[in-house]
């Protein structure tokens, strides 16, 4: 990464690396479970509480099957808690989290998945004709 960019957006290098390595094990385990339904939850979410459900679950999961997905200290280095923090915090994580997940997805050779009417908030105009 750019290390130019981090003053731009107020996070330091190794907040950044915990995102990359969390958002890296989510898109291990989407690839690994062919978990397409995580996946449009984790990309669409925008409430915190529910975007955390989805990684319970996953989390969940994951035990189940294999072992830890996560720890508890990946997710606070990646997702810090801070008494006051701004959502704004919360969404800039979120944007980061899901840009390296789709990264890696691509890097992996997952194939795109088709979106739902409302993915990432954006509605789809069915063709008609």
């Amino acid at each position: 990464m750019d290390l130019k960019v981090l003053p731009y957006i107020n996070m330091s290098h190794e907040r950044l690396q915990a995102i990359r390595e969390f958002s890296d094990k989510l898109a291990d385990y989407v690839r690994r479970y062919q978990a397409h339904d995580l996946l449009i939850e984790l990309l669409t979410e925008n409430s915190a509480g529910e975007f955390r459900n989805a990684l319970l679950k996953a989390l969940r999961d994951e035990w189940e099957h294999k072992g830890l997905l996560f720890s508890l200290d990946d997710y606070l280095r990646a997702f810090p808690i801070e008494e006051g923090s701004e959502t704004a915090d919360w969404r800039l994580t979120r944007a980061l989290f899901s840009i390296r997940l789709i990264e890696r997805l691509h890097e992996l050779g997952v194939k795109p998945i088709s979106a739902p009417e409302h993915f990432f908030g954006v509605e789809v105009e069915e063709e008609c004709c």
